[in-house]
């Protein structure tokens, strides 16, 4: 029995990563500005909302008649520039390839998933914070043995209007019947933005209400002002 439970802990094999709690490295736009650890990612590129990091160290091999389940967690600072504010819509995409052994009946699957994390405080990190939203997405290998992979979450809604958010992730992903291989090439977020003046408008239909309640103070008082003339 002791011999049968050794011989199946050595086929699975466990990796789980730290959460970056303070991230090194910043990239920002004229709306919004992430930071990150320069230690897992590098070459961020930016389209329009997007901000695009590539994995430094992501690549995970089973050999042969192993099963290989791993955990990445990660944390990403979002902040608003001055003048703009994130609405909590926020999405991420993961894009990896995999290589499967031919000989054997091999499978490649992925599984992301997200929290957005309003912080307490300006020095909190994500444990010191309120869940707004979540949200996550999962591939899995075709009957190809090399292919892509690709998870996009979707949006979650907008809620509101914030400084600063958090993004938890999670990647799961697994090997079975080993000799096989997973490169996680690069990973993208969106994060929405909006612009927010210094100091806050009021709704038009409250505008007009006030304008009115003026208009008629004036008119009560250009009356009260002719009767007493008269």
């Amino acid at each position: 029995m002791n011999k049968l439970m050794s011989k199946f802990l050595c086929a699975i094999a466990l990796s789980i990563s730290a959460v970056s709690i303070a991230p090194a490295a910043t990239v920002q736009s004229s709306d919004l500005k992430m930071t990150f650890d320069d230690d897992l990612f590098s070459s961020v590129s930016q389209q329009g909302d997007s901000l695009t990091l590539s994995f430094l160290r992501g690549s995970i091999w089973a050999p042969d008649g192993d099963i290989v389940l791993a955990i990445d967690r990660y944390a990403f600072d979002f902040s608003a520039q001055p003048g703009y504010a994130l609405t909590g819509k926020m999405s991420v995409q993961l894009d990896a390839t995999y290589r499967l052994d031919a000989s054997v009946d091999a499978s490649a699957q992925m599984w992301l998933g997200f929290d957005v994390i309003l912080p307490f405080c300006d020095a909190c990190g994500p444990y010191d914070g309120a869940l707004l939203n979540s949200a996550d997405g999962s591939a899995s290998s075709t009957s190809e043995n090399t292919g892509s992979l690709s998870i996009n979450t979707g949006n979650t809604p907008a809620n509101g209007n914030y400084d600063r958010l958090i993004m938890y992730v999670v990647n799961d992903f697994m090997l079975t019947s080993g000799n096989g291989q997973i490169n996680f090439n690069s990973i993208t977020f969106t994060a929405e933005t909006v612009p927010v003046s210094a100091v806050p408008e009021l709704p038009p239909f409250v505008m007009l209400a006030i304008g009115l309640a003026f208009l008629g103070a004036s008119v009560h008082f250009k009356r009260r002002k002719k009767a007493r003339g008269t």
